[in-house]
């Protein structure tokens, strides 16, 4: 519940309605779907924090730059 909302603030939609539909999915018992969409979400993270570590890189200084 915590990650999906903190998704969602941080403008991460996709990622957010996963969490919240793995949610739903533990809240009626029926994890079928689960692994699948776990992996649709952990796709998700990764896409995500690759391009959050590429904009940091991008800010850095250049080596030497003062």
């Amino acid at each position: 519940h915590k990650c999906a909302g903190s998704s969602s603030q941080s403008g991460l939609p996709t990622l957010a309605d996963g969490l919240h539909q793995l949610e739903m999915l533990g809240d009626t018992g029926d994890l079928t779907r689960a692994p699948a969409l776990l992996a649709e979400i952990n796709r998700e993270y990764e896409d995500v924090r690759v391009k959050l570590e590429n904009k940091l890189q991008s800010l850095e200084p250049a080596p030497g730059a003062h």
